[in-house]
């Protein structure tokens, strides 16, 4: 249970004595006044504290700063929206596709997808042994490889 004490006239000037020296944060001064006079304040309860009795601890770097001072929040401007992209068209192949759903797809058959809205139809027809699509489809799936591909197939031969 936490125990919850209430500063006192001696605690309130010990805080503004510290406050006015600038020395030490809150952190510490809390600390020095839970050793001065045996209380359990945090450094919340020392800001808190700090704040109701109007005290302020300038920082050396900076100084006090009221609100009037505070330099004007700028907000940044909105970035453009992006520009619609054009799709380029789908490779296909010239193969007429068997239109299958996939409640039919088993490992023999492509599962290459047609259509632009579900329910969408596959392919069907005989894949390569371990891969998933036709040879039609497997061709432009794969494309012509990285260049360091190329050029390893140009000595390969």
């Amino acid at each position: 249970m936490t125990h919850w004490s209430k500063w006192t006239v001696p605690q309130d000037a010990s805080l503004s004595r510290h406050a006015a020296a600038g020395l030490l944060s809150y952190r510490f001064i809390g600390e020095a006044i839970n050793l001065e006079f045996g209380t359990h304040y945090t450094r919340n309860a020392t800001i808190g504290r700090a704040k109701r009795l109007g005290l302020l601890i300038a920082n050396p770097r900076q100084g006090v700063r009221t609100k009037a001072e505070r330099k004007p929040r700028v907000r940044k401007p909105t970035p453009p929206k992006p520009k619609p992209i054009d799709i380029p068209a789908l490779r296909c192949v010239e193969i007429e596709p068997l239109g299958i759903t996939v409640y039919e797809l088993t490992k023999e058959t492509c599962k290459w997808p047609y259509g632009d809205n579900a329910p969408y139809t596959f392919c069907g027809h005989r894949s390569l042994k371990d891969l998933p699509y036709c040879r039609p489809h497997m061709a432009i799936s794969t494309g012509p490889g990285t260049s360091s591909e190329r050029a390893a197939q140009r000595f390969a031969r």
